[in-house]
């Protein structure tokens, strides 16, 4: 019974955060913009026989996030240099 409140209290505060988002029109693709990335695909589909596109992909997204991370540190770093108490 307290679970079920507690649950219910929490869908309706959710609820009541994403009415904005409720509120608008529902956002549909124009048929080009649609056409255009289905033949995309087909062309994708077609290389997937000679290259492996999904691990190619997985790789690239490996490498970018951990470049990313090293220029985020670096950031980091930098700034905390920057500040004049602590060099």
């Amino acid at each position: 019974m307290i679970t079920s409140t507690i649950l219910s209290l929490i869908f309706g505060i959710v609820w009541l955060i994403t009415l904005p988002l409720r509120a608008l029109s529902d956002v549909v693709l124009p048929a080009n913009i649609a056409n255009s990335l289905s033949t995309a695909g087909a062309y994708i589909q077609a290389v997937d026989i000679i290259l492996p596109i999904n691990t190619l992909s997985t790789i690239l997204l490996l490498f970018i996030s951990i470049e990313a991370t090293i220029f985020s540190y670096k950031v980091i770093m930098w700034i905390i240099r920057r500040i004049p108490t602590q060099s």
